[in-house]
């Protein structure tokens, strides 16, 4: 096996990300598209789990998309397969190409190489007070469920990347995130 050269550009390994969208039209989504566009600029393989991706990484050549199913169109449903799906794909990538880099979303996947967080579950309490009791306890267990994992992939993460100093600090008060890691 030969080592990567200068040929193979910045990002020779492939990567792989797992979130819930890759788009341009804005949120959450619109940073995961700009980071998988990056890597594919400069020549990476991209390998993306989500939900909902713009068509042009499914025409992309470096881009494998691995798309995950909403059940009944929940978000909070698909969080399930996109842990699934992301787990099986980085033992997969990683059996073939060791040095591949897995980054995930919080704690939408159990892995731990880098988490990328955009917001901290704990650190936001949604105000359901007009909901109907059916979508109060929803969102409660599932919010529940957000927070353990969040911790979970948070404090088992290799390092953590937080899009702001705000979130850095919600994540070393509110999940006890290793500040050497964040």
């Amino acid at each position: 096996m030969r080592s990567p050269s200068a040929a193979d550009g910045p990002f020779p390994a492939p990567w792989l990300i797992v979130a819930a969208g890759f788009h341009f039209r804005g949120g959450m989504e619109k940073a995961n598209a700009q980071l998988a566009s990056y890597l594919l600029r400069n020549d990476a393989s991209v390998h993306l789990v989500a939900h909902d991706v713009d068509p042009m990484f499914l025409d992309h050549p470096r881009a494998t998309v691995h798309l995950v199913r909403r059940p009944a169109g929940s978000l909070a449903l698909g969080e399930f397969g996109l842990d699934r799906c992301g787990r099986k794909v980085a033992q997969s990538l990683l059996r073939t190409h060791p040095a591949a880099r897995v980054i995930v979303n919080g704690g939408n996947c159990q892995w731990p190489d880098v988490n990328w967080v955009h917001y901290v579950h704990r650190a936001w309490t949604a105000v359901d007070s007009d909901a109907p009791l059916w979508f109060k306890a929803k969102h409660r267990a599932f919010s529940a469920r957000w927070r353990r994992l969040e911790t979970s992939a948070v404090r088992s993460a290799r390092i953590v990347v937080a899009n702001s100093d705000l979130t850095r600090g919600h994540l070393l008060t509110h999940v006890g995130a290793p500040p050497d890691r964040v």
